[in-house]
């Protein structure tokens, strides 16, 4: 993410810090992982507006309109966000299967398995691995 936030306009900033947020307010339990990759996400991209107003759907309409390169990252996230936190809700589910409607990409629950065996196995997680992953 720092590495390309020189490439991410402002919407695909807020889109991005607030869809994580969203998924905090929808696990129903400030898990620390959120609380911390919230906090590093508003420190890296450092958004004009240090506020959170989560509005997820006008941050859907805002993901349709992204460049192909920032709706992938802002999928990678979210992704790797509902991963870290632990057990997937059902409504946290919800928000992976819009945001990935809104990018025009189908979303594949077994990738959220198979990065979670990662992630547990100590293996890092990568945007490639995160789009790709397929349970054996």
């Amino acid at each position: 993410i720092a590495a390309a936030r020189h490439h991410l306009g402002e919407s695909a900033r807020r889109v991005m810090v607030e869809g994580v947020g969203e998924l905090l307010v929808r696990n129903q339990d400030a898990h620390p992982t959120y609380v911390y990759l919230l906090a590093r996400l508003m420190e890296t991209l450092a958004p004009s507006d240090s506020r959170i107003t989560v509005d997820w759907p006008a941050r859907l309409r805002e993901l349709e309109k992204l460049t192909p390169e920032e709706q992938s990252l802002v999928l990678w996230v979210l992704t790797v966000a509902s991963v870290l936190g632990g057990g997937l809700r059902r409504t946290q589910r919800e928000l992976l299967e819009q945001a990935h409607a809104a990018a025009g990409e189908s979303f594949q629950p077994t990738r959220l398995t198979e990065l979670r065996a990662r992630l547990m196995r100590g293996e890092s997680l990568s945007a490639a691995n995160a789009r790709h992953a397929t349970i054996p």
